[in-house]
């Protein structure tokens, strides 16, 4: 799939999976939006545990502690409904994808036993196959996440210094792992 195909003059040859990356732009940023709203709805829970300890509690309301439920479980309500569609965002982007790479990958699956006998004719299959997986399961989802890690990092320093700190450490070790493990796959 390393076939070129014509992009502007001036500019470098794009591969035909970058050209179809591209065409995928404007859904890209509809998924970001939703990212954007998901991560805000994410502090839900700590924003009701806070409202809980310096509203419920001192007063005994029980009005006040009803009326932050039910706001949470809308909350919490629409983040699911917001997930599911950005899934489905995401499926529907890998499905066009791989539509989109379909004829070409078919050429090469015709072409390939003529080329190269001794690899294997269904390799492309594969690749298209991996790329779809990927772009439909929780990878791009992680990537639109990535960005608001400060976001949290300063939020728990915000909450308390040594939780920032434990905060920052975790998050450390979990790249050091991530990375220690790529290098081990590798």
């Amino acid at each position: 799939m390393k076939a070129r195909t014509q992009s502007m003059p001036g500019a470098p040859p794009r591969t035909e999976l970058a050209a179809a990356l591209a065409a995928c732009r404007s859904s890209y940023l509809g998924v970001a939006v939703f990212t954007g709203i998901l991560n805000i709805l994410y502090l839900t829970g700590s924003f009701f545990m806070l409202q809980v300890y310096d509203r419920v509690l001192p007063s005994r309301s029980i009005p006040t502690l009803v009326a932050l439920c039910v706001l949470a479980v809308t909350l919490y309500g629409f983040q699911a409904v917001l997930d599911i569609v950005r899934n489905r965002v995401l499926i529907r982007i890998a499905g066009g994808l791989a539509e989109t790479l379909d004829r070409r990958v078919y050429e090469l699956v015709v072409k390939l036993p003529l080329r190269a006998p001794t690899m294997g004719g269904f390799e492309p299959v594969r690749d298209l196959d991996q790329i779809r997986s990927f772009m439909s399961g929780g990878g791009p989802a992680a990537l639109f996440d990535l960005p608001w890690m400060p976001l949290y990092l300063g939020i728990c320093y915000i909450f308390h210094p040594m939780l920032g700190l434990t905060a920052t450490i975790g998050a450390i070790i979990l790249v050091i792992i991530t990375t220690i493990t790529e290098f081990k796959i590798r």
